[in-house]
């Protein structure tokens, strides 16, 4: 049989492979059921594939059966080293065999790793969280002086639960435990949010909930989930978002440095669907003119509680940019810029799906127009002789009022012996600019 289904290279390959004499081993046994083969192989993780695919657990079955059945074809991987539809990417598989892992165990491939796009490749390198690295966080904690109450907002409606599970779990999963998830429900017409959220709830007291009685949206839900809030800081999270395992370890670190802090941010990047993190935001330490011209605190954002309830919460009217114009009301409320501090780690995944915000902020026009709106409306509150505008689709530019005696810029220029670079220079500047001072 094993001399019929494969050539001689490829037999010389299998034969040098250990994994391949054993499953050798059982073709020529007449064993030939994929269930026993990939069993044998011990490469499927069970542990893993309910772990990753909680509607698996759910369901209540064999999971390698429904990943021969089902999980392959749907893309879902048997482990956390194989990458079912890279593999399938870059492999042309074998029509003798039903899924890619049979294929690879047997014929092999490229798993792919020397293909991943830059971001991914950086990801494997410095930011995959291995044991000895949680374990060591975890000690940390406890040598910690200050260790303040987190709790983290989160507005519901209507959500696909398969996310709203990823949502909560992120945070469950926190290695930093003081902390709380205040959930208020948007009164969501789906009938299973409703017992899915008391599920978890009755399970974690550590999770709280709060039902409106009717749908308010997003600025009114997060309202009422405020109301719910306790302990010292607030974090932002959407209901179908993911925060880094060790998200909230790394905020009580830089309250450590400095207890003086009022707002925190990190820099963020996306999700697909199936967890695959794209588009990195590394952000820049806090910079004011660059928070005009989009909300760069966004995620993760962490604010003190007493900052969001002196300004009175989230405000209708500024829907799809509440966020923003809850920032831009804190910023303006802070008198000492310093105590805005840049958390330089991915503490948070957005969720990239079909039509969201995610994917572009242009997906929602009201948002963009919402963002603008509170711009605007801030500049006016703190009596700034500006105001802002749309560019580039999604982004804001402010323009600022000259006073009528215009101040002396004055221009630098480092130079040494190409007098014609010079001349070129100084042609511009005296001849085609309108600024005379």
């Amino acid at each position: 049989m094993f001399n019929q289904l494969f050539s001689s290279d490829i037999r010389k390959k299998i034969l040098q492979s250990t994994t391949g004499r054993k499953l050798i081993l059982k073709l020529t046994s007449g064993v030939t059921d994929e269930y026993k083969l990939l069993s044998f192989s011990r490469s499927f993780d069970s542990e893993f594939y309910l772990r990753q695919y909680p509607d698996v657990a759910e369901a209540n079955v064999d999971p390698l059966i429904h990943f021969i059945q089902f999980g392959c074809e749907e893309l879902r991987n048997p482990n956390d080293w194989f990458d079912t539809r890279r593999f399938i990417e870059n492999n042309q598989i074998d029509d003798r065999f039903k899924n890619a892992l049979l294929h690879y165990l047997i014929l092999g491939g490229t798993l792919n790793a020397s293909k991943k796009n830059a971001y991914e490749v950086w990801v494997d390198r410095y930011d995959t969280l291995t044991e000895e690295n949680i374990n060591r966080m975890k000690v940390r904690i406890n040598q910690l002086g200050y260790q303040p109450l987190i709790s983290v907002l989160m507005p519901v409606y209507n959500t696909n639960l398969k996310f709203l599970r990823k949502a909560i779990d992120s945070v469950k999963n926190k290695i930093y435990t003081n902390r709380k998830i205040c959930i208020a429900d948007d009164n969501s017409s789906d009938s299973k949010i409703k017992p899915f959220l008391e599920e978890y709830a009755k399970n974690d007291d550590r999770i709280k909930l709060i039902f409106r009685s009717e749908n308010g949206h997003i600025s009114e839900a997060s309202n009422s989930a405020l109301t719910i809030c306790s302990g010292e800081f607030i974090a932002l999270l959407d209901h179908d978002d993911e925060l880094a395992i060790e998200a909230l370890y790394m905020v009580v670190e830089s309250l450590n440095e400095d207890k003086s802090a009022d707002i925190l941010f990190s820099d963020e990047d996306k999700i697909t669907e199936d967890n695959r993190r794209f588009d990195p935001y590394f952000k820049s330490d806090w910079n004011k003119d660059l928070f005009y011209g989009h909300n760069c605190i966004s995620h993760l954002g962490v604010y003190r509680t007493s900052l969001i309830k002196d300004i009175g919460g989230f405000r209708q009217g500024y829907e799809g940019s509440q966020d923003y114009d809850l920032a831009l009301r804190c910023v303006e409320n802070i008198n000492d810029q310093n105590r805005i501090v840049h958390i330089p780690h991915i503490l948070y995944h957005w969720r990239a799906i079909e039509g969201s915000t995610s994917l572009h902020i242009g997906e929602k026009n009201y948002a963009v127009n919402a963002g603008l709106k509170s711009l605007n409306s801030h500049l006016a509150r703190i009596n700034a002789n500006a105001s802002a505008e749309v560019v580039y689709g999604s982004q804001y530019r402010v323009k600022w009022n000259l006073d009528k005696v215009r101040p002396l810029v004055s221009i630098i220029i480092p130079f040494k012996d190409q007098v014609e670079l010079l001349e070129v220079c100084l042609e511009g500047i005296l001849n085609r600019t309108n600024y005379q001072n």
